[in-house]
């Protein structure tokens, strides 16, 4: 009787011991829990005076309106997200940058290696890193070697 006393208070101890922290859990989740979807404003660690729209959509597409970009984007973890930057349309943008300054598509060759984008949210406020490694030569009207590898970090808010 004494025993079985002991093993119905320890279940109850157990009971209101894990049942707050798993609701605590939940709350956590449900607040801090995934990227909210809609307009953020962006601006990078390294770059000065340069601010970028980001679009999350419920959906899963991301769309980036200062470089004219749109791919998808996922959560990754709890609080986490991963934009899947698609090589190509990155690769068209450079090419387009180049065309405004003159050059020919033909002039200009690309080699990107790594390009990841990568972040936490925490209640409407995302920050993170973009990771490149990339080679970009220009052939006309001199030869350039430009190689780029390194992060970037990234803040930015949930717009109104």
């Amino acid at each position: 009787m004494v025993r079985s006393r002991i093993s119905c208070f320890k279940r109850r101890l157990v009971f209101v011991c894990v049942v707050p922290m798993l609701l605590l859990g939940m709350y956590q989740t449900i607040v801090l829990g995934d990227v909210i979807p809609g307009t953020y404003k962006v601006t990078f660690d390294q770059i000065e005076n340069v601010h970028d729209t980001w679009i999350f959509y419920e959906d899963g597409t991301f769309k980036s309106e200062g470089f004219g970009i749109t791919t998808t984007w996922a959560m990754t973890g709890r609080n986490t997200f991963e934009i899947h930057a698609d090589k190509q349309e990155i690769r068209g943008f450079i090419l387009d940058m180049a065309r405004l300054v003159g050059l020919s598509p033909r002039d200009v060759k690309i080699s990107i290696k790594t390009l990841e984008i990568t972040g936490v949210d925490t209640g409407g406020k995302i920050s993170g890193d973009i990771k490149t490694d990339y080679t970009l030569k220009i052939k006309k009207p001199f030869t350039i070697n430009l190689t780029t590898k390194g992060t970037e970090k990234f803040e930015g808010g949930l717009m109104n």
